[in-house]
């Protein structure tokens, strides 16, 4: 919030949404409630939406605050129309027109170098091309059909590219992603209310939590808890991003007052997952944790008129944070205490991976597959023509949605091509290990290959949603962004 534009842009998007809220209210005479959240929803949304097309930055810094604020607004007013979801597409389609037509605010620290070039772009775009031409596929009922997967696959990748330019110097970029962190503090508490004082809280804050259970091996029942977000496994996610986000931070030098904040904000993103209901969030914490563990030998860190110096360590911090943690579990008791151990037990880990993996038998899609939309909700577009949606909606794991959709051809393609890029990101986050934000390039890569593995081996397509497919290719351009920022303090004269 140092950024005096960002300033005005978010007081005129607020100034805009409590007009907004006034002219819903009146117009929308049968359900003044919904009326006013319409109009507040809508009047931040065009406010936004100016900021962009003014400077794509801007746009991108008021997203956060709509992809934060949709799902909540949505399922806390009745009745709301699902197409509310569809608010952030706007913005970020103005983001993009503002990037291409506006090239004084897109010029990038330098261009894309050739590992860039070859082991990111090309395969990436490569699939891109593949799922275009998918969508011509004589299997699909309808072109509308293909057109909305191509939407589903393509719309938020060009956010890899303006991610990757969004930073122009490196205290900004700190500042940023220490922002990001922090927000794990203020999920986990209204997620900790959701879960303990639901029944005590106001009609907005209750009814935007997620009221369905989870029915445990023994027969019990724990409440899943989506917080601010569309779904239990999104919240999951968003923890372990911020997670990933606090190691890599903590890795690097600063006052003691942000170390302090980071450790807190790293506590509660793991209990954020833990309170999500979903096992697997608890599961990949540990699992980013422990594949985190080679930034031990990150031991030096350069900065620009700075001599080397060593990096801080993590070990006290999580010792107490291991330690409290055993407390609590200690203190746990009935379906809570069976909703922790059953997250960790190897048997059911291990029988929920093997039905993730087998069921790509049961939706079989031949050899060249049904179509880029035919499975999953993207043939949703049918019902705003008043016709039926036509895709197979039961396909959720992403290994039998691509081989729904691309057959068996694309399923192995597409395999190829995403080792190919999950390798040439790895070498660009690992690449100069005494560069200031080396440790976090490291650990957004490690959260990629999270979200890739969720989206293949569980029961929801992650990258099928709007604001994880945000997220994705974010940290995606982070990566390449903070690589660039590296060389170009490494580049500075530094003072011995």
């Amino acid at each position: 919030m140092r950024n005096p534009r960002l300033r005005r842009a978010l007081a005129t998007s607020a100034g805009i949404a409590l007009i907004g809220t006034v002219i819903g209210a009146l117009l929308w005479n049968s359900n003044p409630l919904l009326g006013s959240a319409l109009g507040a929803g809508a009047g931040f949304l065009l406010g936004s939406i100016f900021a962009a097309f003014a400077d794509w930055r801007i746009g991108l810094a008021l997203l956060i605050v709509v992809l934060l604020g949709e799902d909540s607004l949505r399922k806390a007013v009745p009745n709301s129309p699902y197409w509310i979801s569809l608010g952030k597409d706007l913005l970020i389609a103005a983001c993009y027109l503002c990037y291409a037509f506006r090239p004084n605010l897109r010029r990038s620290l330098r261009p894309a170098n050739n590992l860039e070039k070859w082991g990111v772009y090309v395969p990436i775009l490569t699939w891109m091309s593949f799922v275009v031409l998918e969508a011509a596929n004589p299997a699909l009922p309808h072109p509308l059909v293909g057109l909305s997967g191509i939407r589903t696959w393509l719309v938020y990748f060009p956010m890899m590219i303006l991610m990757s330019n969004f930073f122009r110097h490196s205290e900004s970029a700190d500042t940023f992603l220490r922002a990001m962190a922090y927000l794990a503090m203020p999920i986990f508490l209204l997620t900790m209310l959701q879960n303990s004082y639901y029944y005590d809280l106001p009609p907005f804050l209750r009814e935007s939590a997620f009221r369905k259970v989870r029915t445990l091996e023994s027969g019990g029942e724990v409440r899943y808890n989506e917080s601010i977000f569309a779904t239990p496994t999104l919240l999951a996610l968003a923890s372990v991003y911020q997670l990933c986000l606090v190691i890599g931070l903590l890795k690097i030098r600063r006052a003691r007052k942000q170390r302090i904040l980071l450790w807190v904000s790293g506590y509660c993103a793991i209990m954020t997952a833990h309170l999500s209901g979903i096992r697997t969030g608890l599961s990949f914490c540990a699992i980013a944790v422990f594949t985190c563990l080679p930034l031990i030998s990150y031991r030096f860190e350069r900065r620009t008129s700075v001599p080397r110096r060593p990096r801080p360590g993590l070990v006290l911090g999580g010792v107490i944070g291991l330690l409290a943690g055993a407390v609590l579990v200690g203190f746990m008791t009935g379906n809570r205490a069976e909703a922790f151990w059953t997250s960790i037990q190897p048997e059911i880990v291990e029988q929920r991976m093997n039905v993730a993996i087998a069921v790509t038998d049961d939706f079989g899609g031949g050899l060249l597959g049904n179509g880029t939309g035919s499975a999953g909700k993207s043939s949703r577009v049918m019902n705003l023509f008043g016709k039926p949606a036509t895709g197979n909606e039961n396909v959720e794991w992403g290994t039998a949605l691509v081989r729904y959709c691309f057959g068996e051809v694309g399923m192995w393609f597409g395999a190829f091509l995403g080792l190919w890029a999950l390798f040439g990101l790895f070498r660009i986050a690992t690449g100069q290990r005494e560069a200031r934000f080396a440790p976090i390039r490291y650990t957004l890569w490690i959260y990629i290959g999270a979200q890739l593995s969720w989206f293949l081996f569980k029961a929801y397509p992650v990258l099928e949603n709007g604001t994880m497919g945000v997220l994705y290719w974010s940290s995606a351009g982070l990566i390449l962004g903070l690589k660039r920022l590296d060389e170009k303090e490494l580049a500075t004269p530094v003072a011995e």
